[in-house]
């Protein structure tokens, strides 16, 4: 069985009713998560969605955990603001911001995603860091906040400019 390449596919959850009280005043939000959907995954396991929503409180700030990052990580959007962030499992780690809306989130996935392949493990590492610096003018095209240093996508950026997302690396060939 060869490996697969990953795909964009959109996950839509069941509303539970206890939601259209909360989204009331969010309806890009109830829409995005209830009637669209959301991304099914990402690349590994650097996002993964979720089989429900899981509304939580971070701190001061309610968060609606719609996918899980790394082994628990969890990615939600924070309600007051309607951004999407990751929150590390660690009390004195701030929110990291992902997008501005969960719209934009969906988008920078089905992009990255669409760009896929990014390079082979045999080519150069100036390859590396032009594919990276076009993931990162996508990224900023579709959600300029998102494209700022030390967040989500921006360190995901770096990971492809240094040569960790090859096609064989992401694909579990080099093992």
């Amino acid at each position: 069985m060869s490996p697969r390449s990953p795909s964009f596919k959109l996950h839509v959850f069941a509303e539970p009713t206890s939601m259209s009280v909360l989204l009331q005043y969010a309806p890009t939000v109830r829409r995005a998560l209830f009637v669209d959907g959301v991304p099914q995954g990402f690349i590994g396991r650097r996002y993964v969605v979720d089989s429900s929503v899981t509304l939580f409180k971070q701190r001061s700030e309610l968060i609606l955990q719609f996918g899980t990052s790394g082994l628990s990580n969890p990615v939600g959007i924070e309600i007051a603001t309607g951004h999407v962030v990751k929150i590390m499992n660690a009390r004195s780690f701030p929110l990291i911001f992902v997008n501005a809306s969960v719209e934009q989130f969906t988008e920078t996935v089905k992009e990255m995603l669409n760009r896929f392949p990014y390079y082979s493990r045999l080519e150069s590492d100036k390859k590396a860091e032009a594919v990276g610096t076009e993931l990162l003018e996508t990224i900023r095209r579709i959600d300029a906040e998102a494209a700022l240093p030390d967040r989500y996508w921006s360190i995901f950026t770096d990971d492809v400019k240094i040569g960790d997302l090859s096609t064989e690396a992401v694909l579990g060939l080099d093992e």
